[in-house]
């Protein structure tokens, strides 16, 4: 079975406001050495090159919410 992981500032990630910026999004990935930008998913998706038990694991940013497809427990 398959999940969504969601960060986010809101009481209900699917409600709108209390954004997490692109730019709050672009400054984290940039300050950090996990996170890399791979455009080949959007323009926020970022791979994530710490540990995991999956071949590509990602997460991307859309409308003010970080999100993630089926990521391991790691």
């Amino acid at each position: 079975m398959g999940y969504n992981l969601h960060i986010t500032r809101r009481k209900n990630w699917s409600e709108e406001g209390n954004d997490i910026s692109a730019q709050e999004w672009l400054t984290f990935i940039n300050n950090d050495p996990e996170p890399t930008l791979s455009n080949e998913n959007g323009q926020y998706f970022v791979r994530w090159s710490g540990p995991s038990k999956l071949p590509d694991p990602g997460f991307d940013w859309h409308n003010g919410v970080i999100c993630s497809k089926n990521p391991d427990h790691i």
